[in-house]
Order: structure tokens, then C-alpha cells, then sequence
């Protein structure tokens, strides 16, 4: 076996299922796949003894040094089994004692680069009885009698010459890092607040206008024409169009049942769905002026079931009015043809007399054809009427976060005057790397 390997959870799943006697897990997070492995060395007769230690801070699975679901799977393990959990905070090194296996490891942090899945990548050492000479071999490392040539080492075969090294200082001028406190400011901010894009369209079907043609108004007057305008409003108001929708809970999308255990129904129109559209902005969300809309992350959860709640009602009010909507607009076809019609009789338009088949024609025919040319006018309008909720989340940029015109509109839409800042609250709280309290001659020692 390699001194230089690669460890990744396939590596790690492998190595469990061989042990026997004694396994020690000790890294910053753990994944479920893991955790299903060491799940398995409980089916067996004799169980392996178990350590298990890990770093429980959540930015561990920020960072991707671990996973949720891992964590979710490990404390699933722990209740069915009940064995000691261990933790070491600001743990980054990795290591795996299987039996005699013994594999150190630098974890990959997924947020920021994806893994080597290969040798030529090594992030791991392979360690045997005498560790010291077996990574000097490794490395040929010079001082070292009968030590191979680097051509042959494990690691370090190439050299590193001078016109390679002024390549890399080279693109690091033409693009260099980010300021590692603003890089650990932006993780920490996209940790805890997001831009959020809401959207309800299709139902403001109270303000929805169709035109009317000028001459069923005014005749056939050119200039008169050219100046007219001629909107008709396609309902009364907000609360004309109600349907009858279920009543849920919105704490857990179940009906709301009354004294009688049967379902409650409410009236549901765009006014009350207007209501609930507002309702989410007061609840959940901060705008920084100039900026848009934030969220908390954990506020994230509530606005999630709330949305899921605000979108049945919306579905539910969809399909309830698809039916009425189209009743309704056809009485307002009708009354308003009834309204234009003795208007129209000495001016009736050629365009639709020529329609009409006596030189004395009925009063209804007349008003047959004005109906299906205001009909026509309206055309289908009342079918667009789909209401749809679209929702999106957006990290912040680390341009945003740098701005200090940003950090100021922050602070008044949080309204933290006179309080800690909330831009220093929320990274003080996150932030990963404090200076340790001990004197420096103490942490010497």
C-alpha cells in the first residue's frame, strides 16, 4: 500500500466493513454513508469497540466537512445503539484506526473544492509500524542513507523550478485572493441571510382592463377617435369574485375541522389573497434599501411551510374560480352591451349593420351582434387568470458584502442604532476563528 493515498468516504466505508477488533473515527464531520458502515459492525456477533469524535459546530457542514444527513444518521445510530458520542471543537485533521489500519487524512471541505480521487492527488498518509521511516522513503527525503531518488519518490517527483513558480505569482496578480476575513465574512453572511424574489402574478384580476372599440362609444369620428381611450374594468372590485376553499392549518397543511369533525371552508377572494401575499413580507422579510429583500436562514423553515400553505390556498382559489370567472365576465359582456345599445341605434357601425338580415332589424339581433363584438373585444382575458407564487433564494456576492454602503442600509433596516451591529453580531457569532484566551508561553508549553 501507498504512504501517499487518497481517503474519501469509498476508502472509509471500505475500511470499516474490514475491522474486526477496534475502530476510531476522528474527524471535523461524518456522512451518512459512514454512518451506514459503522451501523453494519452493530449486526454483527461481536461488536468492534467504537470512538467515535467529531467537531458538532453547524459550520462544519457549511463548510461541507461533513454532511446533515451524516449528522441526522449519526444521532439516529446513537439512540438505537447507545454508545458515547465524543466532541473536539476546531477539528480539522482526519483519522481512521482500523484495527492495525491507520490512515491520517486531510478532510476536503466541499464548499470550497470537490476532492482527489486520485494518488496523484494524495490527501492522505497510510501509516505503518515505524511511521517515521516509512514517510522519509516516501518523500526520499534528503539526509536519509540509501533513500531512492526523487525520480522514484511516492511524492514530490517533479520539480518545482523557478519559471513555474513566477507562472503561479503571475496569475495570482492577475487575479488574487479575496481578503481571507471578507471571504470568511461572505460565507458566514451567505450562511445567514439570502435575497429573496417573491412573486404572485395572474390574480390581480380586479385591475385587469379590456378595450372597447370607439365606434360602439362615439361613432365613427376620425378625430375624435385618435383621442379616445376606452378601457372597461373586467370585474367590480377586489372582493366580487369569492369561492369556497378549505380551511388548512397552516402549521401543518392539515384541514381545520370543526365542532362536528367535518372540514371548514372559508370565502376566499383577491382581496384576501392580496392579505396573505403582505402578510409573508411583514412575517419573514427585511428590505435593505436599495438592496431588496432579506431572510434569516433559520427563519427559512417557517417561511417554507408558510409558502407551502399561501400556494394550496392559491391552487385552491385557481381552480375555483375558473369556472365562476368565466360566468362572470359574460354578465359583464351582457350588461354592458344592454348599456350600449340604445346609444348605438342611429349610428349603428356598417361594419356590423351589414351582419344583420332585415332593414328593420330586432332589438335583439342588434344586441346578439354587439354582444359578440364586445366578446370579441374582451377576447380570452378571463383564461389568463392563473395565479402562480414563484419564489427564489440568492446568496449575497462578496462585492455586496464589502460595500460599505450596504453594511450602512443593513444596519437601519435591522434597526440595530444604539445596539451591537447586526453585521458584527451575525459574523461574531459564526466566526470560526477566535484567538484562543490561554497566554501564548502557555499554549507553548
Amino acid at each position: 500500500m501507498s504512504t501517499f493515498t487518497v481517503v474519501d468516504d469509498q476508502t472509509l466505508v471500505a475500511a470499516i466493513d474490514r475491522c474486526r477488533h477496534r475502530l476510531v473515527y476522528i474527524a471535523p464531520g461524518i456522512t451518512k454513508p459512514v454512518v451506514e458502515a459503522i451501523d453494519r459492525m452493530f449486526e454483527r456477533q461481536e461488536v468492534p469497540a467504537i470512538t467515535i469524535i467529531i467537531d458538532s459546530d453547524p459550520e462544519v457542514c457549511r463548510m461541507g466537512y461533513g454532511t446533515v444527513e451524516g449528522l441526522n444518521a449519526l444521532n439516529a445510530l446513537v439512540e438505537r445503539h447507545h454508545f458515547v458520542l465524543r466532541t473536539q471543537p476546531g477539528l480539522r485533521v482526519g483519522v481512521l484506526a482500523s484495527d492495525d489500519e491507520l490512515q491520517v487524512y486531510a478532510p476536503t471541505p466541499q464548499l470550497i473544492e470537490a476532492g482527489s480521487h486520485t494518488e496523484r492527488k494524495p490527501n492522505a498518509i497510510s501509516i505503518g509500524r515505524d511511521p517515521l521511516a516509512q514517510l522519509l522513503d516516501a518523500a526520499a527525503a534528503e539526509g536519509v542513507a540509501d533513500a531512492p531518488l526523487p525520480s522514484n519518490a511516492e511524492i514530490g517527483q517533479q520539480a518545482l523550478t523557478p519559471t513555474k513558480l513566477r507562472e503561479s505569482l503571475a496569475e495570482l496578480a492577475r487575479m488574487p485572493p479575496k481578503a481571507f476575513n471578507v471571504s470568511r465574512v461572505e460565507r458566514v453572511f451567505n450562511a445567514q441571510l439570502q435575497y429573496v424574489e417573491l412573486e404572485v402574478t395572474g390574480y390581480k384580476l380586479s385591475s385587469r382592463k379590456v378595450n372597447i372599440p370607439n365606434d360602439l362609444l362615439i361613432g365613427e369620428d376620425p378625430d375624435l377617435e385618435k383621442r379616445l381611450r376606452n378601457t372597461f374594468a373586467l370585474l367590480e372590485g377586489k372582493a366580487s369574485l369569492q369561492v369556497e376553499i378549505a380551511s388548512l392549518d397552516a402549521s401543518n397543511l392539515q384541514p381545520v375541522l370543526d365542532a362536528r369533525g367535518k372540514p371548514k371552508t372559508l370565502r376566499y377572494s383577491e382581496e384576501q389573497l392580496e392579505t396573505d401575499r403582505q402578510k409573508l413580507y411583514v412575517d419573514f422579510l427585511t428590505t435593505v434599501k436599495g438592496y431588496g429583500w432579506l431572510i434569516k436562514r433559520w427563519d427559512r423553515p417557517a417561511l417554507d411551510r408558510r409558502v407551502k400553505w399561501f400556494r394550496r390556498r392559491v391552487e385552491a382559489y385557481r381552480d375555483g374560480i375558473e369556472e365562476l370567472l368565466g360566468a362572470s365576465v359574460q354578465v359583464s359582456i351582457r350588461a354592458l352591451a344592454e348599456v350600449l345599445l340604445p346609444k348605438l341605434k342611429d349610428r349603428f357601425p356598417d361594419r356590423l349593420r351589414k351582419h344583420l338580415l332585415s332593414a328593420t332589424p330586432a332589438e335583439a339581433d342588434m344586441l346578439d351582434l354587439v354582444t359578440k363584438e364586445l366578446t370579441d373585444a374582451f377576447g380570452r382575458a378571463h383564461q389568463h387568470a392563473r395565479p402562480e407564487i414563484r419564489i427564489n433564494f440568492k446568496d449575497l456576492t462578496y462585492e455586496t458584502i464589502k460595500d460599505p454602503k450596504f453594511r450602512e442600509a443593513l444596519e437601519v433596516a435591522y434597526g440595530r442604532r444604539g445596539q451591537p451591529s447586526a453585521f458584527s453580531r451575525l459574523f461574531e457569532e459564526f466566526d470560526a476563528a477566535r484567538e484562543s484566551d490561554e497566554p501564548s508561553d502557555a499554549r507553548a508549553s
